[in-house]
């Protein structure tokens, strides 16, 4: 934080000097020290597609869900193959009760990362919950094959 503090001082318009230090606060789990700092470097760059993905991730964090499926959006808009971006948007609409638009944007996630097993876990778990319980549990399946073990605790529990 220090030298990134300090490539400020010497270039006040250094935009990854500022995203930088942004993301080391956010590692120290400073979120609004990290939003300060990622805002100041997109006002700067407004095209960097992973500034919006971190501010959305720091906005999560402080359980800003609608601010982070802005910035999500925005990071897909300039880059529309991020599967994580897809995803970690799902996440923040599932915590705004947008169960569709969280599956939407899992299967996105999916489509750009064939082995993405938490979002078959996550997508899995949302089709349970309408109901669509044969789907689900195929995602659910698939997820333990690649890896994410877990899913099977769901599995034994919801899909018998």
């Amino acid at each position: 934080i220090a030298d990134y503090s300090k490539a400020i001082e010497i270039n006040p318009n250094y935009a990854k000097a500022y995203y930088n230090r942004g993301l080391a606060k956010y590692d120290l789990e400073d979120n609004r020290g990290a939003i300060a700092d990622i805002s100041k470097a997109i006002e700067i760059n407004a095209n960097d597609a992973d500034a919006y993905f971190n501010r959305g991730l720091a906005k999560t964090a402080l359980e800003d869900y609608r601010g982070a499926i802005v910035d999500f959006s925005i990071s897909i808009e300039i880059n529309p193959n991020d599967a994580e971006a897809y995803y970690n948007r799902g996440i923040a609409k599932y915590d705004e009760k947008d169960i569709r638009g969280a599956i939407a944007d899992y299967s996105k996630a999916i489509e750009f990362n064939p082995d993405y097993a938490e979002s078959y876990h996550n997508r899995g778990i949302l089709k349970l919950i309408l109901g669509q319980i044969d789907s689900g549990c195929l995602d659910l399946s698939k997820a333990g094959e690649l890896g994410y073990f877990d899913a099977y605790d769901v599995i034994k529990d919801y899909c018998n």
